[in-house]
């Protein structure tokens, strides 16, 4: 018994290892393979965005769509920069229409600008935190905006 718990675990370590080493064959930089090395840990389907045309952070904004079962087909293009997935990402946390700000001809500020305007700002979830460094910074802008 205790033997075959053993085997299952090797089994799973080498077959973890087995997935991550296809990854590692010099077409992807260190921050694009920790991306996907996260999205194998977290249980998601890589081969989604373990791909060269996405750089890291484009990589991360579709990883933690797919973490928190959003509908990446709307960002998940290499057409818009990972900072604007990143935005499209909190408008549909948010459930909001993204449709309308979807355009990589936007930049990143006029996008959540466009996100928040219109819409009463909730304090957001703790989880997501860390990814809205520069939320205050927005909220600061939309005022100013708002004012005019």
């Amino acid at each position: 018994m205790r033997e075959s718990i053993f085997i299952r675990v090797e089994l799973k370590k080498l077959k973890k290892k087995l997935e991550i080493e296809k990854y590692l064959t010099g077409q992807f930089t260190m921050e694009q393979v920790w991306e996907i090395i996260d999205g194998l840990e977290n249980g998601v389907d890589v081969t989604v965005y373990a791909k060269p045309e996405f750089d890291d952070r484009q990589m991360h904004a579709i990883r933690l769509g797919l973490e928190y079962n959003v509908d990446i087909s709307i960002y998940a293009k290499p057409i818009y920069n990972g900072g604007q997935m990143i935005d499209l990402f909190i408008g549909l946390i948010e459930n909001l229409d993204v449709s309308i700000i979807a355009n990589p001809n936007y930049d990143e500020m006029e996008m959540i600008l466009d996100v928040l305007r219109g819409y009463e700002v909730s304090p957001l979830d703790e989880r997501f935190k860390h990814f809205f460094v520069h939320l205050d910074e927005y909220k600061h802008l939309l005022l100013q905006e708002r004012l005019k």
